[in-house]
């Protein structure tokens, strides 16, 4: 990867994908929402861990972290799965307050509505996934922002609903997206978090994000509600 990111002024809303075009062609964004990361190079590999491990457990965002993940022998009964239609009332049924709906999408909104939710997966770079339990019940939900120009997926508005918190949900969505995102084939992936979110900076850079250059992170929170944290790890090499 390239060692500057040089971003350019985004107009996006503030609940919308942040599409902005970055210069360098293997660079990348994301959301799932910062100070000095090390330049990187081609040659330079961040190791991506796995959020579901016993180390990471507990440090779940939005009140999600717990004593433990869920059961390892039910891990791979725990899947990502498009939604449907119906399923935009219940994600947004999962924001409790308005200052929950302002740290999720910087829209203080509650109930928050679900037609919002609706409108978001009508974007083709917006790739929403519910992670449902082995009994087929949703029980979080993220989206992955694919930018086929900039080389770069985005993790996005993580959420867990508030009844399966604290029970290591929000590591297994973490971790599963995770996953999902490097199918895309991109070469690395950019988070944001609002600064006061102390709980999902602790739990992505735990798993190998590091924070970008202040510089980077002043340019981008330019057109943004708060200024965000911004965390990149590299995904794949070409």
């Amino acid at each position: 990867m390239p060692e500057i990111i040089t971003p350019v002024t985004s107009t996006a809303s503030p609940d919308a994908p942040d599409r902005r075009q970055l210069t360098a062609p293997n660079d990348v964004t994301a959301a799932v929402a910062v100070a000095s990361i090390p330049a990187m190079t081609s040659e330079s590999i961040v190791h991506i861990q796995s959020l579901s491990t016993p180390a990471n457990a507990g440090r779940d965002d939005r009140g999600t972290g717990g004593s433990e993940a869920p059961r390892r022998d039910g891990h791979r009964r725990w899947q990502l799965r498009p939604p449907a239609v119906l399923h935009a009332e219940t994600v947004a049924g999962w924001s409790s307050s308005a200052d929950e709906a302002g740290r999720w999408v910087s829209n203080a909104v509650h109930p928050f509505p679900a037609s919002t939710v609706a409108t978001w997966w009508q974007r083709p770079d917006v790739q929403p996934w519910l992670l449902v339990d082995p009994h087929g019940v949703p029980v979080g939900y993220g989206e992955i922002w694919d930018g086929a120009d900039e080389d770069e997926v985005e993790l996005a508005r993580p959420l867990v609903d508030p009844h399966r918190r604290r029970q290591g949900v929000g590591t297994l969505l973490g971790d599963q997206l995770l996953t999902r995102a490097r199918r895309n084939g991109r070469a690395g992936c950019f988070l944001r978090v609002a600064p006061d979110n102390t709980a999902e900076l602790t739990l992505y850079r735990s798993a190998g994000f590091t924070d970008v250059d202040p510089a980077h992170a002043d340019a981008w929170n330019q057109q943004q509600p708060v200024d965000y944290v911004w965390l990149q790890q590299a995904l794949n090499t070409h």
